[in-house]
């Protein structure tokens, strides 16, 4: 397993990114709020709490604490008047009644912000807490069937894990026109399984996902080649690690019953399953609040979408192949299409051992080891 892992990262370094891949919604959970009729993305692990006065609250690190953000959705008769006046004057009137002394000012007025791919109407306040500066950002989106208002609060040093949280917050909301319930918490009953991505968009202009390269045959034939995309599958951290013996997870589309989940070692644990497997499964950590299952080597994918590559590839495309333990070698665009297009030196290039990587809507590189080959392939 070392092995495989040190050939994993080797690869991930190349192509300077994180293990887990980099798909817009990677990393993300569905999360409904019933009580306002509205759904969106938070990340995976993190924890919503709902509170009919103040709306939903999604904790990016630990319940109860800063970092979080608060989502409010007004009815369609409590729409805003004046937002401008409402964050220049009424909300600010509020942050130095609230926080009085500690009430370090607003940044200016309130101004349009793109955020999660929309206009929002931004303000910005300070205030302390201890020794620390918080930052509270509010936002107002109108919209016809109930305006929503985004309330942000971070330390000021720690701004990027929130502000990624609120870009898929913002994004992915929409209404739901009947009540629906969100996810109940998972229990012994329940089958774990790893983050939806059904709804994934793909992110063609700048976008990084593991592949599988089809189509090769049509590089001469038909001045193309497809790549289908994929992302690695996730599951909540804080769920996978509180698994006991009995709870069931799902892994690559199989539900096992778990015998038991050995300690942690350097961020991974083993599964033990009441059923018989062939190999090994292990939960590697890729962040403090996701992981991974590593099954014999290899990493279970989901299919998010597949695009047609047109001939020529861009003058400063490259495909960077890992061959055992030897250093990378790299390719330019005319030696990869050599490479592929015969079948007996083409290397199999799949979503267990691929990675694509778009740059201005063009293919500007893969990365490819030979090794893991995936749940259908030997080691020759």
């Amino acid at each position: 397993m070392k092995r495989m892992l040190a050939l994993i990262l080797g690869t991930v370094m190349i192509l300077g990114m994180a293990l887990c891949g980099a798909s817009a919604e990677e990393g993300l959970t569905d999360c409904a709020c019933a009580e306002d009729r509205y759904a969106t993305k938070i990340p995976v692990g993190a924890a919503a709490v709902y509170d009919p006065n103040n709306g939903l609250t999604v904790y990016t690190e630990k319940e109860g604490s800063i970092p979080y953000v608060i989502v409010h959705r007004r009815t369609p008769e409590q729409k805003f008047s004046n937002p401008a006046n409402y964050l220049n004057n009424v909300y600010r009137e509020h942050m130095e009644n609230k926080y009085t002394d500690q009430y370090l000012g607003m940044v200016g007025i309130a101004k349009d912000r793109e955020i999660g791919g929309k206009q929002l109407l931004t303000a910005e306040y300070w205030f302390k807490v201890g020794k620390y500066t918080v930052v509270q950002l509010v936002m107002i989106e109108i919209r016809d069937a109930g305006d929503v208002e985004y309330i942000v609060k971070y330390v000021k040093e720690k701004k990027e894990a929130t502000m990624i949280a609120l870009d898929a917050i913002v994004r992915y909301y929409r209404e739901t026109d009947t009540e629906t319930s969100a996810p109940a918490p998972t229990t012994e009953k329940e089958i774990l399984k790893p983050a939806d991505v059904s709804n994934t968009l793909v992110d063609n202009q700048n976008g990084t996902y593991w592949a599988r390269i089809t189509d090769t045959d049509r590089i001469m034939s038909g001045g193309f080649f497809t790549a289908e995309l994929y992302v690695q599958d996730l599951y909540a951290l804080d769920q996978v690690w509180a698994l006991q013996e009995g709870d069931r997870v799902e892994v690559n589309g199989k539900v096992f019953t778990v015998k038991s989940l050995q300690p942690e070692e350097d961020g991974r644990r083993e599964l033990y399953t009441r059923e018989e497997t062939d190999g090994y499964i292990v939960f590697a950590k890729t962040s403090n609040t996701a992981c991974i299952a590593l099954v014999n080597d290899w990493v279970p994918c989901t299919q998010v979408g597949a695009e047609k590559i047109m001939m020529p590839l861009a003058n400063n495309f490259s495909f960077l192949w890992m061959q055992g333990d030897e250093d990378a070698t790299v390719y330019d665009a005319d030696s990869f299409v050599s490479l592929v297009a015969n079948e007996e030196t083409a290397p199999v290039l799949n979503q267990y051992n691929t990675m694509v990587r778009f740059e201005n809507g063009l293919l500007m590189m893969i990365g490819h080891q030979d090794y893991p080959f995936g749940p259908d392939g030997t080691e020759e």
